[in-house]
């Protein structure tokens, strides 16, 4: 159950601490999904297999699957965005290798 599982990781990493408000609704979802048991919309994730988003499709890119990367910001995409214009600096192309001034992490 998806809603369970995004739950429980936000109380297990802590990010609502200090946030009353966040953890009583996280641990509400919780309860919740684990009564009634079922997901209401099929989305493409897996738990248990580490991943990036991809910018353009807000979708998985796990690990091991290929990926391509914006030149100047690293933005990671799916390969079927190859050589569009990235959408987070609107200003490089995706999968393009470039040479000269390069912004790394």
């Amino acid at each position: 159950i998806n809603a369970a599982s995004f739950a429980r990781r936000l109380l297990e990493l802590g990010a609502a601490a200090g946030n009353q408000a966040l953890l009583n609704k996280a641990h509400k979802v919780l309860q919740r999904s684990e009564t009634e048991g079922r997901n209401a919309l099929d989305i493409e994730y897996d738990e248990k297999n580490p991943f990036t988003v991809c910018a353009a499709s807000l979708t998985p890119i796990y690990r091991g699957s290929p990926s391509i990367r914006s030149a100047f910001c690293h933005a990671t995409y799916k390969p079927e965005f190859k050589d569009s214009v990235c959408v987070l600096d609107k200003m490089s192309v995706v999968g393009l290798d470039t040479v000269g001034l390069v912004s790394t992490p």
